[in-house]
């Protein structure tokens, strides 16, 4: 029991990003995913042992309309929380004790347009 008091106490420091300096939160940028992923590097820093990211609602890279510009902004939103992770982890002598996996749930794409808007699904191309 006690070790579980422990846990619940930790865990409101942990999930309080304000705490967190301006200059990281900056590096993180801003956003939903942004926050997930500096969440992340708290709850490694506390010795969570398994944490799961997981980007948007629904299935937002199931681009079939309007793919290239839908493309563009979503890696665009992933990409600076994700190197900013992956810094903060090794700046912090945590990345040498943590496995990061990342793994896209889009399981390929057609070479070609669909109607000239999007590509169709492709489970061979992956």
């Amino acid at each position: 029991m006690e070790t579980a008091y422990r846990m619940q106490a930790a865990a409101t420091d942990a999930f309080d990003l304000n705490l967190e300096p301006q200059p990281v939160r900056d590096l993180y940028g801003k956003g939903h995913f942004a926050n997930g992923c500096l969440l992340a590097r708290r709850l490694v820093e506390r010795g969570v042992r398994f944490v799961q990211l997981y980007y948007g609602n629904g299935q937002p890279w199931d681009t079939h309309s309007n793919h290239d510009v839908t493309t563009r902004k979503l890696a665009a939103d992933i990409d600076r929380p994700i190197a900013a992770l992956l810094g903060d982890l090794k700046q912090r002598g945590l990345l040498e004790d943590t496995l990061v996996v990342w793994g896209g749930g889009e399981f390929g794409r057609t070479p070609v347009s669909e109607n000239g808007n999007g590509r169709d699904h492709n489970p061979h191309g992956f």
